[in-house]
């Protein structure tokens, strides 16, 4: 994937997704200011809350203790996004992993995971997005990263409505390696979050698993 990575930017070298200038998907001048800054709420019903915490109304209803998000789903975080999930995917997560790192150094995690992509999705990219973000936010955090979950559904959620969403993730994703699982604070990682309906479910599955608490963390809330 790297080789083939490094083969791509030298055939055809990377553009400042801010600027348009060569050299690199964002330059140094154009970095600071493609965040849209998305203040925090609850990942469910929106209402400002403390580093994303679940509210208090929502917390009997999930499994999930609260949402990171570095930015709201526009301008070139979007196109960030889009690189991430159809071109330069190496480049992307990278800078994906930059701009959601300083928002979680408070946050006492023990491992890193992704949520699965569909089997479906997997074959036609070659790669799980979420999963490649992930990585290399565990890198950037000195933690260990590790494939907890399995998506046991092909359902593609782009398009659908909140409730459709939740009806498809119902008992989607099983955990795996449930030696790691135990009585860890997890840290979920995913791209976007449009209703949270996905990152909810694996939180479910963690959290059946013995996990201590799952919080979710993306680039970008739809």
């Amino acid at each position: 994937m790297k080789l083939i990575q490094q083969l791509i930017e030298f055939v055809a070298p990377l553009e400042c997704l801010g600027c348009g200038r060569e050299g690199g998907l964002v330059c140094r001048a154009c970095l600071p200011g493609i965040i849209i800054t998305k203040r925090p709420t609850c990942y469910r019903c929106n209402r400002l809350s403390p580093g994303g915490r679940t509210c208090l109304s929502c917390r009997p209803s999930t499994k999930l203790s609260g949402v990171t998000v570095a930015s709201h789903y526009e301008g070139a975080v979007k196109a960030l996004i889009g690189a991430l999930k159809y071109q330069r995917a190496a480049s992307a997560a990278g800078l994906a992993a930059a701009l959601i790192t300083p928002l979680l150094k408070d946050l006492a995690i023990d491992v890193v995971t992704s949520t699965p992509a569909s089997a479906g999705r997997y074959r036609q990219r070659g790669y799980n997005q979420a999963q490649l973000v992930a990585k290399a936010v565990a890198k950037s955090l000195n933690l260990p990263y590790a494939d907890l979950l399995i998506r046991t559904g092909n359902a593609h959620q782009v398009g659908t409505s909140r409730q459709q969403r939740l009806k498809q993730v119902q008992g989607a994703f099983e955990p795996r390696r449930p030696y790691l699982i135990q009585d860890t604070r997890i840290l979920l990682v995913d791209d976007v979050v449009t209703t949270g309906a996905t990152m909810a479910e694996c939180a479910k599955a963690l959290k059946g698993a013995g996990a201590k608490h799952v919080w979710g963390t993306a680039i970008a809330k739809h």
